[in-house]
C-alpha cells in the first residue's frame, strides 16, 4: 500500500528531492490510483525506492548491464533504455524497421 508509514515516508522523500514529478505524485495520489497509469519513469522509480532492488550486478541503474546479467534488475534497466532510445528521445511514435529489429 502506498499509504503504509515506510512507504508514504519515502514517496514523500522522492518528491522533495524530484524523483518523482508532480504530475507523476498526482497519478500516485489519485483516489483511482492505479499501476496502468504509470510511465516507465515512475514505474522504474518506485521499483528502485521502494521494492528495495539492488543495483544490477554491474552495479550502476543508469548504464547498460552486461548482456550477460539477466536479473530483473538488469532487465529493468534495460527497459528503461530502450524506452528513452526508441520512444522518450524519438521525434515521431513510430520507428522504421531497422530501429525496431535493432531493439
Amino acid at each position: 500500500m502506498l499509504t503504509t508509514a515506510p512507504v508514504s515516508a519515502t514517496l514523500t522523500s522522492m518528491r522533495r528531492m524530484r524523483v518523482i514529478s508532480p504530475t507523476q505524485w498526482g497519478t500516485l495520489m489519485s483516489p483511482t490510483v492505479s499501476s496502468k497509469d504509470f510511465d516507465i519513469t515512475l514505474l522504474v522509480a518506485l521499483l528502485r525506492n521502494i521494492c528495495g532492488l539492488s543495483a544490477p550486478t554491474a552495479g550502476v541503474w543508469n548504464s547498460p548491464p552486461s548482456p550477460t546479467d539477466t536479473t530483473k534488475e538488469a532487465d529493468i534497466v534495460r527497459i528503461r533504455i530502450h524506452r528513452n532510445e526508441v520512444f522518450a528521445h524519438a521525434n515521431s511514435a513510430s520507428v522504421d524497421d531497422a530501429t525496431f529489429n535493432t531493439h
